[in-house]
C-alpha cells in the first residue's frame, strides 16, 4: 500500500532542505571546514522541519511555546 505524501508535509521538508543546505554552504564557506557541511545541512533541516510543522499545524492562529 503506497503512503500519500500531503502537499503540506511537501513544502515543509522542500523549505527544510532548502534552508538546510544553505546552512552548510555558509559553513563550509565561512569556516573552511567541508565534513562540518552535511551535519549542519541535516541538523539545519531537522530543526526546521519541526518548527514549521508547529507552526503550520497550529490552529488557534497563535505561536507554540518552543
Amino acid at each position: 500500500m503506497r503512503k500519500i505524501i500531503t502537499l503540506r508535509s511537501a513544502v515543509i521538508m522542500g523549505v527544510a532542505v532548502a534552508t538546510g543546505a544553505a546552512a552548510g554552504g555558509a559553513v563550509e564557506a565561512v569556516a573552511g571546514i567541508g565534513e562540518a557541511g552535511p551535519v549542519v545541512t541535516g541538523a539545519v533541516a531537522l530543526w526546521f522541519a519541526e518548527k514549521l510543522d508547529r507552526i503550520i499545524g497550529d490552529d488557534s492562529g497563535e505561536e507554540s511555546q518552543g
